[in-house]
Parts: C-alpha cells; structure tokens; sequence
C-alpha cells in the first residue's frame, strides 16, 4: 500500500469552531458541528439566527450526547443553545416552541431558530404525538426542524432492532438516509433547508454503522442550497382547522419536497451508463452494502457501465421524488430495491410504475422476487455478503458474469468455539463493582420485573439469586403487574428502576401501582449517572432525598434506603421523616419486610455507578480509598460464594497444585468490596498497598528501543487493508481503534473506523473495524465485510475465536496477534469449575490463519511492568507493528497515542514494549524481573501428589495423620494394580480428595495459614508499601447469625489485633479431634470428620467389586469430594449437592459391576 503524499495534521482540527478543511471525525463530531455551521452560513448570508439542540441520550446517538454535554458553554458562544432534556418527546416539544416564537403574543429577538432534536428509536416512538403535531402547525421561515432518528437493525444495543423510517412517514416529516459520514455534514444541512422551505419538520436516519464510525471527512464540502420558484409557505396558523393543516401538508407541502429534492440533487444515479438494462434502487448505509458487493462480483463502474447496471442512489427516501424516480425506471427491464427492513422505497415506485406505459415499466423485486421468492432479508441487517447473494441470483437472468463467491477456504464454523453449554461466550455483564451485582438480589421465592437501563443485563443471563424476567419499554415500570397481578397466585412482586429512568418517565408508575392497589415493591437504583448510554449526568438530578419526598406524595405505605455506605447518605441528611437506611448487608432483610407491607412499598438503593466513579477517581474528582482486597489463596476453598455474593468480574479463578482457587484482578477492581462478604475467612484488605511493578530487564531503557530497526509496513500490495480489534467492553478496545485511525490520517491515509457500543458490549464482546487505504473510493462501508479481514488484532483470545470474528477472517491472508491470558466469562459467577482452557481456541485460531497467529502474554506484561492490564491492547499494536502486521509507521503511532492525551507516556512504554517483545522470543521472561505470573506446572505423578500432601498432613496435623493418609492411598493404588491398572486415576483421584477431606480448614488450619510466612512473603511480592493488613473473620462461636441466610455476621479485624490469637490457635491444632477441642464440638466440625471416614468407607466397598468395567465410574466417585467446598452452611450445601451426584454414580457403578 502506497503511503499518499503529506502527513495531514492540523492542532485545530479538534476544535469546534474548526469547520473548514480535512479533518478525522467520527459520525458524533460531525452531528456536533452541523449548528454551528447553520448558524455560520445563516450570518454570511445576513440572518441574525440561533441553533437549538435538545434530545435524549441512547445507542447509538449516546456520543452525540456527551459531546454536546462537554461542549454546552463553547457551544453557547457560537450561537447554540443545548438543553439536555428529561425525555425525548419533552425535548420535540421545546424544539415545537423554537418554531413558534413569532405567534400570537410571543416575540423574539432573533429572525428564526433551527432546532436539532436527537433520540434512538425508541424515542421516536415516545414522540410521535408530540413531532405530528408539531409538524402539522409547520416551521418558522428562518427556523427549522431536524430530527435525528438513532437507529440499530439489528437491536445490538437496544432491546428491539429500530427503523425509524415507517414512523416518519406516519407523521409526515421527509426522510433523508446519509450513506456516508460526509453526507451526515450534507444531509444534516439540507435538512434545515428543506424544513425551512416546505414548513415540514425533516427526519434523518442516523444508523450506528455510521454515528459509531470515523472517517476523514472534508470539511470544506458545504453545499449551497437551491430554493426552487413557486413555494411560498404560510405563516404558522394556530387556529387553523386541523383539515385545513392536513390538505395544506398533502397538497402544498409534501409537493414541495420533491421539488426541493430535484432542484439540489439529493437523489442520483450514482453508477450506470447508456445502454441501462439493470437497476438498482438503494438508499443509506445500504448503498454501501451495494458498491462493496458489486465488488465483490468483480464489477466495477466501467463494467457496470457495459454491463447495463445502474444504481440509483436515493437521500430522500420518503415522499419519493416522482420525476426522478420515473426517469430512473423508464426503459429498463429490472429494477432490483436494495434497502433494510421495510420496503419503503419498493412500495412507492411500485406505485409511481403503474404511471409507466407497458413497454416502458420494468419488472421491480426486492423483499421477494416476481415468483414471491425471498430476496432482499425483511429480517435483521443487511450487509455486502448478504446483498451480493441476491444480486447474483438477478444478474444471473441477464447473463452478467460475476466473480466466484468469496468464501472462507475452510468450514471456519466446524472450527469455533462451542463448549458445553455455550460457556465460554464473552456475554454482556456488570462491570466490576456495579451497584446493580447487589442490588438485583432478591429472596428466595421472589422476582424482580426488569427495565430500561444496565440493570436490563439480569435478565440476559440465570444469575443466582437475582431472577429478573420480562423486559418492558422505559417509563412502564410497574405496569405490567398492574396487568397481571388479579391472574395469579404470586402476591407480591419487585420491579427495579433506574434513577435515569425514573426522571424521564418511570415516577409515574408509582402512582399507577397506588391508583390500582398493588402490591409492589420499586427498587429505585440511583447510581448518579445514565450510565447505560455514556455516564451522563441525568438531567433535573433527583438525588435520593427528593426521590423519597416524589415517592410518598405518590402514595408509597414505606420507604427504606439501602446503600453500600449509611454514614454518606445519613450525613447527607435530608431524608424525608419515617425513611430509614439500612446498609447493603441488610439488603434481603429489607426487601423481605416490604414485600410484607400491603400496597405500593419503595427501596431505594443508593450507590454510585462504579464505571463513573473509577473515571472520576482517576481524574482527582472523587476520593480513591486507600484500599485493597486480597484473597489468600491458602485459605481459600474455591467455592465461588464471592463470585456469587459479588457477580463481580475482578473476581477471577486462580489455578493451583490444590485445585482452583479465587485471586482480586487488581487492574480492573472498582473497589466496591461487596466479594469481602463472600462467606469465607480468605479475605484481607490492604491500607496503602500498590500493585508491585517488575523491572524491566535485558534492555535496561525502553528508550533502548529506538536501536530496534523500523518494521516494514503491511499491505503494500493491497488497496485497502482491513484490521478487526477485538476485546472486552471496557478494556480499551475502541480507544486502540481510533488510535489506529488517527495514525492513519495523520500519515495522510485515507481511514475508517467503525465501532461496536452500547449496552450489548458492556464487558462483552466489543469489535473495531479499521479500513486504511491510499485511494479514497476504496473507502465506502466502514464495517469489514465477511471474509475480508487482513488483521485480528485480539485483546481477548475468546473474543478472537468467536464465529462473529472468524466470519471476518481472510483465511488466505489475515494474520492474527492475540492476547493468550483467558479472561473468565460472566457465566463463571455461577459456575465456578467452567473451563477456561485455551486449547480448542488456539487450535481454531491456528487453522483460520492457516498458522499466521502470533500468540502474547499481553496482560502479565502490561501488569507486571506498567502495572495495569489497560495497557496491554497497546502492546499488542506494539509488536504488530514490530513483526510487520500494520501499514502505518510506528512514529505515526506515537504521535496518534500523544494526540489521543490519555496516559500518554505509560501507552508508549506500552507500545516500546511491544515491539521489544517483537524481537525477542516472544516469551514474557525476557523482558520482566521477578516472579513469573503463577501457573500450573506439569502434570505431577501419583506418587509425587503423595508425598506433597502426607507433607503437608504432617504439618496440619501430625506425623502419624499423615502415615494413616499414606496407608490408605496405598491400599487403593494395590487394588487397582491387581486390574492391571498401575499409577491409575483412581489411585490419582483418592490421594488428591482423601487429603481434602483430611485437611479441613478449621479455626486452628486458618490460623496456621495466616501465620505461615508464606503469607507475608506473598503480599510484598504482590504490592510495595507500608500497608497494613486485616482479615475478615465470621466467628463461629458467640456471634450473631442472620435470621434469614443463617450466616454468622463478619469483622474486620486488624491484623496485629487477632495476630496473638492466630499465634495460640496454631499452635492448639495438636488438640484437634481430641476432647480439648472446643471447636470440633460444633455441627460443621463434625459433619467434616465424619465426611472423611463415610469416603473411606465408601472406597473400601468400591475396591472390593473393582474391575475394568466399573473403573471409570469408581474414579468419579472417588473423586466426589471435588464439589464440597466452602466454609460452614456454604460446605453443607456443596457437600448436600455432591451427594446427589455422588448417587447417580454408585448407581453406575452398580450397573457396570459384576452381578
């Protein structure tokens, strides 16, 4: 590839008032400045005008909203008015009054306002009412109405796939559909334009394959606008008969778009020539679709031309423009529509043909063909593979040769990942510390009806103890219990709502539960943010006092607080009298009393969003504690109570010679603790502990890295070379994208970056398409169309290896970099032995790049010498460049990261580290000082695990325990030799689970663990500082319990404080089983040694009947004590469930022995 002459960078580029030139822009800047352009051409030509943008944050239009948020008092400066609105047909409403200043009674000091209205489709929806009527009263002659409709067709961030198209029709407003990021800047003028010159509000499609994309876009292009003779509209009528409006829309208004449409050419033949056979109609992003498919068929626009192919490119998608359209269609034989969803423009020139003669109406196929066949999908979205299939099933009747289907050399779905159950899926969850893990827990018995808002994320997945059913539209909560509760027997019901949702339009399900007489309980989340759709502050913040005072003058019989910190809210004060504060422990107690309460009971839960508190941590806006939670993996059983307790993601498994245990990933950790109440004596916390960073060894001096040759670049060869990032949601991915991007533009190349946002990717699957070319009209679709992918650059090997990634793969040439380090999925919260093994991924992987995968321990570097895994999507574009994967320069990185203003100097280091890892062996060792990142050796023998854990035995117990453990195991391995089977897995089975049993971790084995050196010499390898440690304790004897889980309550205990008493227990350990054992006196104490002696037991019977037929199942119930995990009433019911089990294999056992 080419590199085009010039690097193109202008410091002012990002600026808002920078509306002139090239710029690198995504689909969300460029909305941005389309009122300050108005208003700037407003001036030049003489209008004394003002812009007004008001609307409602949601995917993909969540962007727009931040920005316009960040730059409201620039914005204000240039003559545009932003107001963040409480709901989206509130804000049509107020841009309904901007048309309206020069009525009636009302002045203005201005010649007009043009308004800017932006929601996702849903809010479109909600606004209808208020749009119609607004467009029936018209706009101003120096105003206008544009609306942006925030579509998604295939509901990746919403709860249903959006068309805005049939609702705009409904009300009357033109449509105009950009097919490009430069066609938003022309479109989105035109549209005030056409407003001001039909007195109709005018709608565009805003789809997020375009609002989440970048692109160099020419800022110089704007467009003058012809205004055509004969439209002179009246003056706004408020008291005009609503017929009368109606007749005026039909018969003057709606003509005059077409002749708007005409006049400045918003509809084109974009491809065709003279001898026109074929047509296709197209509009939007589809027409992208069009001209990537038409290349894949090998047909350019001179064989287009030859062939009889037209394309017919519609911005003006409804009231079609009739002279045009007719033009277009005369002669030709066929017309092919190409559009998404509904057949909008197929059903109109349908109509406009019948005025055709005979000889001159062609035939005209879309959603179906002439035979009703199905061609163009009505489902879903469309892309280039999908459009190329249909049209070459219809050049096929006009003998129009086309290019062999490109499909992938091999059958890549044979090769994806599919464990049982679908397990390793990078699914949508919480982020790490969100107030909604807690806050969705429910009783046993009860259910929480969900909403809109990240709190939805409950109900994509069975997580334990927060069943959370049935999603609704936002501003019904509560509703549909009014409909169902006189239908069942289910008394009572739990119904969260977001605070964001709450403002805008949920309060009034309140008073609906109140009118109807109900019996519910609103679980109000007040996280401070919207934070589903970009973090915004909600507009009219409702903190948690006034939601209270909202609630009770509503009705509610009770109110309670809940919160993660009762000393900030009572502090806070103001709490409307009679509402109390519980704090988040008490959560089920709390709810357990409302349910209880007659009527339409509140719980209103206040914590703050933990993703806009980690940011505003990191910006010194809020105070990051001095905190850390720790897991001591000696003490720790592996039985996931914290991953359940939390549902929290920083809570990940940590693989040992003695099973599987949990480890804090301190990187992601938002410090929310709610994994300390985990029912389990592993815990610690740590005041003034730092994450360890390793030195950097071999190349004393990243600066070093400058001696390291240039890479050559990549894709010179090729037109457009396309990269796909993939990752986890949060992790960075995005931002890796547009550094690529960036670089790419300021090389001078032409770019495209398409992103993957929302809802759906929040810690899930998240891709960055990045298409880098020398030619411009290569760039058309910013989505990487299947099988086209030159690059994988994977921060997550699940993400990499996920169908939806591997349909993109070039199996001829994509290469792939991928990070090797397994991140646990959200399934791993509710299974704790869930397979995070990357074998079959690696071999997947391997097999779609035909061997071309380079393979990184990206996180233990990134970690280990930069401290924080964020940093280790930059180090994989490091050694890509390094081994020659990207096609751009490593110095046009730099200046990318440096213009990019985030952690500048770390994300260098982090590239340099890339790109020495590059030119070493690859291997993480050469570079990092220390201790490696802890793993599993080989697979140790028998013999060896016996001597381990009879060492270990001793120093639990005594010599003599450990000597009974090697009789026993000695015993199993001869029966086993007499079958033939020497050094077996049954052998292997009991001398890991009889030492388990054997070794329970009473009060004397926690005290011993925390006392043994190892401990120590753990936490200062891991961290630097002067830190002080406490533990956090739930003593089983003379402490409370809880009446409704039967836990015994937790301290946290300082260290030095319980340090004597761990020092005697210790040492006490000797009286174990003896009658000095006060603490073996207890139930649990006892059911543990009793467990032991019912496996011996139990082991013994099955090595008299033992034989090769019944092997394998005497090996699973031999190793049965693998599920019995856990400390006090968590063990009881893991062991109760292993027993189940454990029946179902005697039984097979019994069935596979001799009779």
């Amino acid at each position: 590839m080419p590199t085009p002459k010039g690097r193109q960078h202008d410091p002012a580029l990002d600026e808002l008032d920078f509306t002139t030139g090239q710029a690198y822009l995504t689909g969300s800047d460029i909305l941005l400045r389309l009122p300050v352009i108005q208003r700037k051409l407003d001036a030049a030509a003489g209008h004394n005008t003002a812009g007004y943008v008001t609307g409602y944050p949601g995917s993909p239009l969540s962007g727009l909203d931040s920005l316009l948020r960040r730059e409201r008092s620039r914005l204000k400066t240039l003559g545009v008015e932003f107001n963040p609105a409480i709901n989206e047909d509130l804000a049509a409403t107020a841009i309904w009054g901007t048309q309206n200043l020069d009525t009636g009674g009302v002045g203005s000091r201005l010649d007009g306002v043009f308004g800017m209205w932006y929601g996702k489709g849903p809010g479109v929806e909600r606004s209808t009412d208020a749009m119609r009527t607004a467009n029936y009263f018209g706009t101003s002659r120096l105003g206008g109405a544009l609306a942006l409709a925030g579509d998604d067709h295939e509901a990746r961030s919403t709860v249903t796939a959006q068309q805005s198209e049939p609702l705009f029709m409904h009300m009357g407003m033109p449509i105009l559909s950009p097919s490009t990021l430069q066609e938003f800047l022309t479109f989105g003028l035109a549209g005030w334009a056409l407003s001001r010159y039909s007195k109709l509000w005018v709608g565009m499609i805003c789809l997020n394959d375009l609002v989440d994309a970048a692109a160099t876009i020419d800022l110089s292009q704007i467009p003058g606008f012809s205004v055509p003779d004969g439209h002179e509209p009246p003056p706004i009528q408020l008291r005009k008969g609503l017929l009368e409006i109606e007749e005026d829309i039909r018969l003057r208004r709606i003509p005059a778009v077409g002749r708007f449409a005409r006049a400045n050419g918003l509809n084109q033949i974009a491809v065709g020539g003279t001898n026109r056979r074929l047509g296709i109609a197209v509009a939007g992003k589809a027409y992208l679709d069009v001209i990537d498919a038409l290349a894949h068929l090998g047909i350019d626009e001179d064989r287009a031309a030859r062939a009889g192919v037209s394309v017919y490119k519609l911005g003006l998608v409804w009231p079609i423009e009739e002279s045009g359209a007719l033009d277009f269609m005369r002669g030709l034989d066929e017309v092919i529509v190409v559009e998404a969803k509904h057949p909008i423009i197929e059903d109109q020139l349908n109509r406009l043909a019948n005025r055709l003669s005979a000889t001159e109406r062609p035939l005209i196929v879309g959603k179906t063909d002439e035979r009703g066949a199905p061609l163009v999908p009505e489902l879903s979205g469309l892309n280039a593979r999908i459009v190329a299939s249909a049209l070459r099933r219809r050049f096929g009747r006009y003998d129009i040769d086309t290019a062999p289907d490109k499909t992938p050399a091999m059958d890549l779905r044979n090769l994806s990942l599919t464990p049982v159950g679908g397990a390793l899926v990078r699914a949508a969850g919480f982020c790490s510390g969100c107030p909604h893990s807690t806050s969705m827990r429910v009783p046993d018995g009860h259910m929480n009806l969900g909403g809109t808002g990240c709190h939805a994320m409950a109900t994509m997945s069975e997580m334990d103890g927060r069943q959370t059913e049935i999603l609704h539209h936002m501003g019904g909560e509560g509703a549909m219990w009014v409909g169902m509760s006189p239908f069942t027997d289910r008394t009572h019901m739990f119904q969260n709502v977001g605070d964001g949702t709450f403002s805008h339009s949920g309060s009034m399900g309140v008073r609906a539960a109140v009118a109807a007489g109900v019996n519910i309980t609103f679980k109000v989340l007040v996280n401070g943010f919207i934070a589903m759709t970009g973090g915004q502050d909600i507009p009219g913040q409702l903190d948690t006092p006034t939601i209270c005072r909202i609630v009770m003058a509503e009705g509610a019989s009770k109110v309670v607080v809940v919160t993660e910190d009762t000393r900030r809210v009572r502090k806070r004060g103001n709490l409307p009298r009679g509402v109390r504060v519980e704090h988040r422990k008490k959560l089920l107690n709390v709810e357990t009393e409302l349910a209880k309460v007659p009527g339409v009971t509140v719980l209103v839960y206040d914590q703050e969003c933990a993703a806009e508190l980690r940011r505003h941590r990191k910006r010194g806006r809020a105070v990051d504690p001095d905190k850390r939670a720790y897991i001591n993996p000696d003490v720790c059983e592996g039985c996931g109570d914290c991953n359940s307790t939390s549902n929290c993601i920083s809570v990940e498994p940590l693989d040992t010679p003695l099973g599987r245990k949990r480890r804090i990933d301190q990187s992601s950790c938002n410090k929310d603790f709610s994994c300390v109440d985990g029912y389990c004596p592993s815990f610690v916390t740590l005041y003034g502990a730092t994450p360890r960073v390793r030195r950097i060894v071999g190349i004393e001096a990243l600066d070093t890295v400058s001696a390291i040759p240039d890479p050559v670049l990549a894709g010179d060869d090729q037109e457009t070379y396309d990269i796909v990032v993939g990752g986890i949601g949060g992790s960075g991915v995005l931002t890796i994208g547009a550094i690529l991007g960036r670089a790419a533009f300021v090389e001078g190349r032409f770019v495209s970056v398409l992103n993957e946002t929302g809802m759906a990717q929040k810690n899930g699957s998240v891709q960055s398409h990045v298409r880098i070319s020398s030619q411009a009209h290569a760039l058309l679709s910013p989505r990487i169309a299947p099988g086209s992918a030159d690059l994988i650059i994977g921060g997550d090997i699940v993400v990499a290896a996920a169908q939806a990634t591997l349909d993109l793969y070039d199996t001829a040439r994509a290469c792939a970099v991928v990070n090797r380090d397994v991140k646990p999925t959200v399934a791993f919260a509710d299974n704790p032995d869930l397979n995070l093994g990357d074998e079959q991924m690696v071999q997947t992987l391997r097999a779609a790049t035909g061997g071309r995968l380079d393979l990184v321990d990206a996180n233990e570097l990134a970690i280990g010498a930069l401290g924080d895994e964020i940093y280790s999507n930059v180090l994989l574009i490091g050694f890509a460049a390094q081994r020659g994967r990207l096609p751009v320069s490593v110095k046009a990185i730099e200046e990318a990261i440096e213009l990019n203003g985030v952690s500048v100097e770390k994300n260098l280091q982090a590239l340099r580290l890339g790109r020495l890892l590059a030119v070493g062996d690859g291997s993480v060792g050469q570079l990092l000082s220390g201790p490696a990142a802890s793993g599993t050796d080989d697979e140790p023998s028998v013999a060896q695990i016996v001597d381990d854990r009879a060492e270990r035995l001793a120093t639990y117990q005594s010599l003599g325990y450990a000597s009974s453990y090697r009789v026993f195991v000695d015993e199993v391995r001869t029966a086993e030799q007499r079958i033939g089977r020497v050094d077996g897995e049954l052998g292997r089975a009991v001398a890991t689970y009889l030492f388990k049993l054997m070794a329970y971790k009473d009060e004397y084995e926690v005290a011993r663990m925390y006392k043994d050196p190892a401990f120590k010499r753990r936490l200062h390898e891991e961290f630097d500082g002067d830190f002080r440690i406490a533990v956090n304790l739930a003593p089983q004897l003379f402490n409370a319990r809880d009446p409704l889980t039967g836990r015994a309550r937790k301290f946290e205990i300082p260290f030095g404080l319980i340090e004597p008493a761990f020092t005697v227990l210790s040492a006490l350990r000797r009286v174990r089983g003896t009658p000095l054992d006060v603490f073996g006196k207890t139930k649990h104490r006892r059911e543990e040694r009793r467990r032991i002696g019912d496996y011996q037991r139990e082991i013994l019977g099955l090595l008299e009947q033992l034989s090769d037929d019944n092997y394998d199942a005497a090996v699973r119930i031999a190793s049965m004590p693998e599920a019995v995990r856990g400390y006090d009433s968590v063990k009881d019911e893991s062991a109760q469930r292993a027993l189940q089990l454990q029946q179902a294999h005697l039984n097979e056992f019994a069935e596979a022995s001799p009779s």
